[in-house]
């Protein structure tokens, strides 16, 4: 098909909006033609069959002269037909049929006038009659579209006209008049229907330009393309974009079938169904739009749209197809990345709350239809808040990344994950599992995700915590069991983080518990509710008291004490760790800045608290409110500060360093870091936990050996060691045995207030406090009735137990600590000894001279008591009680000798 007459094609496309031509739409073409011809036609029958008529009357040869009128009318109508031609072709248009007629008609018309133009039949007014009819249709024809020429036409045929009367008379005047009539009023009629075609013919005219302007911006716009088929299907005419994604040359598809050059991409994409659309629109000659149709070239999925309809000719017979494509790859990326953000997490390619939330309600109607259940995982990261506040966040969006892959590897097909939002992950398990296997997946989860990360320069140990809940017994909507997920994850916090529980019914109670307890918390420091309380702390080695460690009591008004490990956990998730540990941290070096400047003070910092920019501020500011020296200050970290290891870390910890102020590192080999940060971080203390003091005691005990290891270590390092939790005098000699510096625990008292510490604070500072426990002797238990002297002054006393280095005897008397007695014992003697603990009415008295253990053992043998002289046993001794209320105290003065 040639390039003109495409063009002229794909012009009326786009006027008739490829569709069946319609009747009127191109009549301008032919309307000036048709119109002329009828209106030549008219005028000469009507004047023909006017002076056909008068010739008849007057000759009376009526056949004769019609025929010969009509024949010597082919003259008008030869010269109107050339001049309507004409007059057509000028305009820019024509019609080939309507042309060819009225030639035809000019040329029989013109061919009878000439042969009786001669005729022996002709007289001169029949020749006058036939030029005057020719001359007034054609100049008629000349004029019909210029009013004003028409106008100056008439005057003259009415000149015409008044000649003929006197010429031929009055029939001539009136046929002139007539004439001259219609063609005034002929004139302006067509002028007006000439003036509409013609503005109709320029309107369309710039219709098509600026259709061809269009189509030319349409073909370079470069997304977009036009094609042309013809009626077998076949590509007439296709622009070079579409060549170019398809990787071929534009020419090289012409004369292919339109559907085969996309049958080979039929199993591309995931819109499979566009080719099959497209067939049975074309077949079907139908209007199509945008038939999606998925192509790969090259390696690289593409996304094509076409719309197109059927071409019919001027007879109505179908001739093609043409229409336009366009190249929907990016559209459909950028429909692909909005899907993306609105069902998935940005960050970690997981489904995100929204999209998890409808699949997990999906998988819980599935499970109520097929009573299997549904399990959800829900995952915590451990620690994650300190890496984001050290590390920054770019770090932090890193690990997630890595979790969410982790995550991903240990899940693979048996379910699906998504993200809830910061360090919160949720697995939803789509297979049928029991809880064993459950239990497996968590367990393995956590352990996958407590492995170190490598994230940039640094290396990073978080751990998972997983609560999880069945569903739809536990939770039949996704927002209940989430609910109960987190309830279990909790718990499982609450078990040491590092755990996963099952959700039980017990744990909606606790939360709301300690939901209770959180508010109670936020206003428990402004009504007094809370207390620093101190436990002692001994220089085993020295026999003397260290110091304190200061520690946070709550005294609930309901619920009475509340225990630290219930309510430091929620202070620390909810943000009040903060302003807690800066009130006891002001509060300790405030009490312990009115004792001696030996006894040092030690305050916790939690990890959360320790990570505050600030707290190196804080404790200055502490240290100059109390005006207490910085070495007396020991901030007690745990190792869990250290599972980051961050320029954040080391900075806090140097600026303290040189403050003054001493760091001790508490709970030792109960976290994970490296035995390095002992000296990087320059602690002089080292406390070993209480869970490797039981059994200390017993030479065969398997923590003696890690007990001995750490003394050694921190001997090496030039560090002290304090043991936390002896509770007996034997596990106090055993740590003094091992080398441990210092120990804390009941052993030397429970944590009492500042008055009760002062007091101790006081009485060993003045040598009337107690001295540092020792193994207890072996002892016997007796109820034996003795005397106590104190001040020489004799009181009644019981005998509980006797060993021989001492005894616990119970009497009303005025006894104090360090006071020196004598204890006389019927049967046995009199001893001398201190008074080493009071409690109540009862006292230890520490012998001065230590007796032989195998005289108290001979001493409490149970002897045969004497019969009475029936034969009976003797009467026991009265109770203790009332042998004292029966004795009066003696006074006993000092003999000279004395």
């Amino acid at each position: 098909m040639s390039a003109p007459r495409l063009e002229y094609r794909r012009r009326k496309l786009i006027l008739r909006g490829g569709g069946q031509p319609t009747a009127g739409q191109n009549e301008w073409q032919v309307a000036v033609p048709s119109r002329s011809v009828a209106l030549q036609l008219g005028l000469y029958m009507l004047c023909l069959f006017g002076l056909a008529l008068w010739r008849a009357i007057e000759l009376r040869s009526t056949p004769g002269i019609v025929i010969e009128l009509l024949l010597y009318g082919g003259i008008a109508a030869l010269l109107g037909s050339v001049l309507c031609v004409a007059l057509s072709q000028r305009q820019g248009e024509s019609s080939r049929r309507d042309a060819g007629q009225m030639q035809l008609l000019a040329v029989l018309g013109a061919v009878g006038a000439l042969l009786l133009l001669n005729s022996p039949l002709s007289s001169p007014e029949i020749r006058l009659w036939i030029a005057l009819c020719s001359l007034t249709i054609a100049g008629a024809a000349c004029f019909l579209h210029a009013p004003c020429a028409a106008g100056s036409y008439a005057a003259i045929v009415l000149l015409g006209t008044i000649i003929s009367h006197a010429r031929l008379g009055w029939p001539g005047a009136v046929l002139g008049l007539a004439a001259a009539a219609m063609v005034v009023a002929v004139a302006r009629v067509q002028a007006a229907a000439f003036q509409q075609s013609i503005r109709k013919a320029r309107e369309t005219e710039e219709r098509a330009r600026t259709a061809q302007a269009v189509l030319r911006s349409f073909e370079e716009s470069g997304s977009n393309w036009l094609w042309e088929s013809d009626e077998s299907g076949c590509l007439a005419y296709v622009s070079p974009q579409f060549g170019e994604l398809l990787g071929q040359d534009h020419q090289s598809l012409v004369g292919k079938k339109l559907v085969d050059l996309f049958r080979p991409h039929m199993g591309s994409g995931d819109h499979k169904s566009g080719l099959p659309i497209l067939e049975f629109n074309l077949a079907a000659r139908l209007v199509f739009r945008e038939v999606i149709l998925p192509v790969r070239v090259d390696g690289n999925q593409r996304w094509l749209s076409l719309s197109g309809g059927p071409l019919f000719d001027a007879r109505n017979q179908f001739v093609g197809y043409s229409g336009i494509g366009a190249d929907l790859t990016d559209a459909r990326r950028s429909e692909n990345q909005a899907r993306q953000l609105a069902l998935f997490d940005t960050l970690t390619g997981l489904a995100n709350r929204a999209h998890f939330h409808d699949t997990l309600d999906d998988l819980l109607e599935r499970s109520k239809k097929r009573l299997s259940p549904c399990v959800l995982l829900f995952i915590d990261l451990d620690r994650f808040k300190l890496v984001n506040d050290t590390l920054g966040h770019p770090v932090g969006d890193e690990l997630l990344r890595a979790v969410a892959g982790r995550i991903e590897n240990v899940i693979k097909d048996k379910g699906r994950a998504g993200r809830l939002g910061g360090d919160e992950f949720v697995v939803v398990i789509t297979e049928t599992a029991n809880r064993t296997a459950i239990s497996n997946l968590a367990a393995r989860l956590i352990s996958d995700l407590s492995a170190p990360y490598m994230v940039g320069d640094s290396q990073i140990i978080i751990g998972a915590s997983i609560g999880i809940a069945t569903g739809p017994h536990e939770g039949a909507t996704s927002d209940d069991l989430l609910r109960h997920a987190d309830l279990a994850l909790y718990a499982a916090k609450q078990a040491g983080r590092g755990a996963y529980r099952f959700y039980e019914a017990s744990m909606r109670t606790a939360a709301e518990t300690r939901r209770s307890l959180e508010m109670d918390l936020r206003g428990a420091l402004a009504s007094d509710q809370l207390q620093v309380v101190y436990q002692p702390i001994f220089d085993v080695q020295q026999d003397r008291l260290a110091g304190f460690e200061a520690l946070l009591r709550w005294s609930h008004p309901v619920r009475g004490m509340v225990s630290p490990e219930q309510f430091i956990p929620i202070a620390e998730e909810s943000g009040l760790i903060s302003s807690l540990g800066e009130w006891v941290l002001r509060t300790a070096c405030m009490e312990a800045g009115q004792w001696p400047e030996h006894i040092r003070i030690a305050v916790n910092l939690s990890p959360v608290q320790f990570y505050n920019t600030g707290l190196s501020s804080t404790v200055m500011s502490a240290l100059a409110s109390s005006q207490i020296t910085p070495d007396r200050v020991e901030l007690e970290i745990t190792e869990g500060v250290f599972l980051q290891e961050t320029n954040t870390t080391r900075l806090t910890l140097q600026q303290l360093h040189e403050m003054g102020v001493r760091l001790a590192l508490d709970d030792f080999g109960t976290g994970y870091s490296s035995l390095g940060y002992l000296r990087k971080a320059s602690f002089s203390k080292i406390k070993i936990d209480r869970s490797f003091i039981r059994g200390i005691d017993s030479p065969d005990g398997e923590n003696v050996p890690i007990v001995r290891a750490v003394v050694a270590l921190a001997d090496s390092l030039g560090m002290i060691t304090t043991a936390e939790g002896a509770e007996t005098p034997e596990e106090i000699h055993a740590l003094r045995n091992i080398g441990c510096t210092q120990v804390q625990g009941f052993a030397y008292g429970k944590p009492m207030s500042y008055e009760a510490a002062s007091a101790l604070v006081a009485s060993m500072e003045s040598g009337t406090g107690h001295a540092i426990l020792k193994p207890r002797e072996t002892r016997v238990s007796m109820f034996r009735a003795a005397r106590l002297i104190a001040d020489d002054i004799e009181y009644p006393a019981v005998i509980r137990n006797l060993s021989a280095g001492g005894v616990m005897a119970e009497a009303e008397a005025p006894l104090k600590l360090g006071m020196e007695v004598r204890l006389a014992i019927p049967n046995f003697g009199e001893l001398e000894g201190a008074v080493r603990w009071i409690q109540g009415a009862r006292a230890g008295i520490l012998f001065n001279e230590k007796i032989e253990f195998e005289a108290v053992k001979n001493f409490t043998r149970k002897k045969k008591r004497p019969a009475t002289a029936e034969g009976a046993p003797a009467k026991p001794p009265l109770p203790a009680a009332q042998q004292m209320a029966a004795e009066q105290p003696r006074r006993r003065r000092k003999s000279a000798s004395r």
